[in-house]
């Protein structure tokens, strides 16, 4: 009688661990989101809230404020994010402020920076919520939206529906929302940027002590 074969399938390899997904909105519910400011921060932030299916305005964050003022009058739902320099987020928010009761005062206006204080909106934040979402991320370039997956993203808020907003905003870029308060900010910023630009500072640094013991790059 022949003798019968069989063939033993491989092994299979587990899976790596994959960053947790991005979270797609509930459409019913998507609010008017308006980034102002087209450097490298606020073109990726756009793209990563675009791809996640939020629907996103990015405008020029001085020369844009008139038609900004324009839009959020019929937009009384809508986030503001100013990603602009940090010395240029009071000007900016005062700009703004002088609009008045055009802009309704449910309008919510958040700066992206690691380093200050929400009191930076301190013109708007009379008559409207203001807030603060920093992704903890560098920005040589304007990124794709994928760089934002399993990051941590700073959030902070004059209110807590705000503040829940904007954790829901980052889940959905598949970040992780962290609450950072303005106590926390400084020694927040500090680590930020140890963990940034000090590791190439020593690296630097290293590379020169080997070379002054006779190493070469080669």
């Amino acid at each position: 009688m022949p003798k019968s074969w069989t063939r033993s399938s491989p092994a299979k390899r587990p899976k790596r661990p994959q960053p947790p997904a991005p979270q797609r909105p509930n459409t019913a519910a998507l609010q008017p989101l308006f980034v102002a400011g087209r450097g490298n921060v606020g073109r990726t932030l756009a793209r990563a809230l675009n791809a996640a299916g939020h629907r996103v305005l990015l405008l020029p964050a001085r020369r844009g404020i008139r038609s900004l003022v324009r839009t959020l009058e019929s937009s009384p739902q809508a986030i503001v994010f100013l990603a602009v320099p940090d010395d240029a987020v009071a000007t900016v928010a005062g700009a703004l402020a002088r609009a008045g009761r055009r802009v309704p005062d449910t309008v919510a206006f958040v700066h992206l920076s690691g380093a200050l204080p929400l009191a930076a909106l301190s013109p708007l934040e009379g008559r409207h919520p203001i807030g603060s979402f920093h992704p903890l991320q560098s920005f040589p370039e304007p990124r794709p939206p994928a760089s934002m997956r399993g990051i941590v993203v700073a959030v902070d808020a004059s209110s807590p529906p705000l503040e829940r907003r904007l954790g829901r905003l980052a889940r959905a870029l598949g970040a992780r929302p962290t609450h950072v308060g303005d106590r926390e900010r400084a020694l927040y910023h500090a680590a930020a940027v140890f963990a940034s630009n000090y590791v190439v500072a020593l690296l630097r640094e290293a590379v020169s002590l080997l070379q002054a013991a006779g190493w070469s790059r080669a």
